[in-house]
C-alpha cells in the first residue's frame, strides 16, 4: 500500500465519509416515514452505522492518517470507505462490519504510534474510543442490529471528541488534575459500555453509563477553553458556542440514559440516542469542521457568519424533537423536529461551500 500523497486521494476518502453522511441522512428520512419505496430505502437499517462508523469514524480516520504520516495509517480510512461501499451495495452486514472493525483497529494503532512519539493522556482517551469502536463494529456485524452496539458507539464518539478537546486545550489543565480525572472517567465509561449488554445487571450498568456521560461532560466543560473563547469573535467564538451547546446536550442525554437506560424504546430511546449523536456529536463536528477539513485538504477554510444558520436550526430542531416531541410523546412534533435537524446538517454543508466560494482568495479566518 502506497502512502496517499495527493490531495485527490485525500479528497476521495473524504467524499466516502461524506457519502456515508448523506446515506445516513437519507436513511433517517426513511425511518421517519418518507422515501419508503425508493431504491435506497434498505439503507434505513444502516442509519446508525453510516452516521457513526462511516461518517464520524471515516473522517477521524482520515484526519489521523494525514497527521501520522505512516503508509499503514491509510488503512483506516480506506477500510472505512470499503465498508461504506459495501453498505450501498447491499452486502451482508458482516462485510461492512468487519471492514469497519479493521478500520478502527488500524486507528487504534495510529494512536499507539502517536503515543510512542509523545505520550499523553489525550491519546489514551482517544485510543479508548477507537477500541470501543472495534467492539461496536464487531457486535453490529454479529447481531445485525445497531442497538446492540449503541453504548460502545456512544463511547467511541464521546471519547474521540473529548480526547481531541484535551489535546487541543492542554494548557487549560494546569490546575486540579482535571486531565487525569477525565481520563479515569473515560476509562470507566469504556468498562461500562463493554459490560452493559451482558448479565442481569445490564440495566443498572447502563444507568451508571449515563451518569458517567454527565460527569465527563461537566469535567470537560470546566476545563475547556471554550468558556473563554465564546467571548471572542469570528471563528473562535463560533466554535466555542457550538462546543458549549454540545456539552449541554451531553448532560441532557446522560441524564436521560441514567433514568431510562439504553434498552428503552420509543420517545425515551430517541432522547437518549439523539441527545448524544445529534446534540453533542454533530454540534462538536460543526465546531471543529473548519479546522479538520483544513488539515485534510491543506487549505484554510474561511469563517462567515452564515455558519450560525445551521447551528440555530440544529439546536432549534433538537428542542422541538427532544424538548417537545419526546417529552410530550407527540409524533407530529417529534417528526417535525427531526426534519429540521436533517435540514440543519445539509445546511451546514451548503453554508460551508458558500463560505468558501464567497471568500475565495481572501484567506479570511
Amino acid at each position: 500500500m502506497k502512502k496517499i500523497r495527493t490531495p485527490l486521494g485525500r479528497l476521495a476518502l473524504l467524499l466516502a465519509a461524506g457519502l456515508a453522511l448523506l446515506g445516513g441522512l437519507y436513511a433517517a428520512t426513511v425511518l421517519l416515514g418518507y422515501n419508503g419505496h425508493r431504491p435506497l430505502s434498505s439503507l434505513a437499517s444502516s442509519h446508525g452505522p453510516l452516521m457513526v462508523f462511516g461518517f464520524v469514524g471515516g473522517a477521524i480516520a482520515l484526519e489521523r492518517a494525514v497527521a501520522i504520516r505512516r503508509w499503514w495509517g491509510w488503512g483506516a480510512p480506506i477500510a472505512s470507505a470499503i465498508a461504506v461501499a459495501a453498505v450501498f451495495l447491499h452486502a451482508p452486514v458482516w462485510v461492512p462490519g468487519a471492514a469497519w472493525a479493521v478500520s478502527f483497529a488500524v486507528l487504534t494503532g495510529v494512536y499507539a504510534e502517536a503515543y510512542r512519539r509523545q505520550g499523553s493522556l489525550a491519546l489514551i482517551i482517544q485510543a479508548a474510543g477507537s477500541v470501543a469502536a472495534v467492539f461496536a463494529a464487531l457486535r453490529w456485524a454479529e447481531a445485525g442490529v445497531f442497538t446492540d452496539a449503541l453504548g460502545l458507539a456512544m463511547m467511541f464518539t464521546v471519547a474521540t471528541i473529548i480526547g481531541e478537546r484535551v489535546e487541543l486545550a492542554r494548557l487549560s489543565f494546569s490546575r486540579g488534575h482535571r486531565e487525569e480525572t477525565i481520563t479515569v472517567l473515560i476509562l470507566a465509561l469504556l468498562a461500562a459500555a463493554v459490560v452493559a449488554p451482558v448479565g442481569a445487571l445490564a440495566t443498572s450498568i447502563e444507568r451508571v453509563f449515563g451518569l458517567l456521560l454527565v460527569a465527563v461532560a461537566v469535567a470537560s466543560l470546566r476545563a475547556d477553553v471554550a468558556r473563554n473563547l465564546v467571548r471572542t469573535s469570528k471563528l473562535p467564538r463560533f466554535s466555542a458556542a457550538c462546543m458549549l451547546l454540545g456539552y449541554g446536550w451531553l448532560v441532557v442525554a446522560g441524564l436521560a440514559i441514567a433514568f431510562f437506560g439504553l434498552r428503552t424504546t420509543g420517545f425515551a430511546y430517541d432522547a437518549c440516542v439523539h441527545g448524544v449523536f445529534l446534540g453533542f456529536v454533530i454540534s462538536m463536528i460543526f465546531a471543529h469542521a473548519p479546522i479538520i477539513l483544513g488539515a485534510v485538504i491543506r487549505k484554510n477554510l474561511p469563517y462567515h457568519p452564515i455558519l450560525y444558520a445551521p447551528v440555530v436550526l440544529l439546536h432549534g430542531g433538537l428542542l422541538i424533537r427532544l424538548g417537545a416531541g419526546d417529552l410530550l410523546r407527540h409524533d407530529g412534533i417529534w417528526r417535525a423536529g427531526a426534519i429540521v435537524t436533517i435540514v440543519a446538517v445539509l445546511g451546514f454543508i451548503a453554508t460551508g461551500i458558500f463560505s468558501g466560494i464567497s471568500n475565495r482568495g481572501k484567506g479570511k479566518r
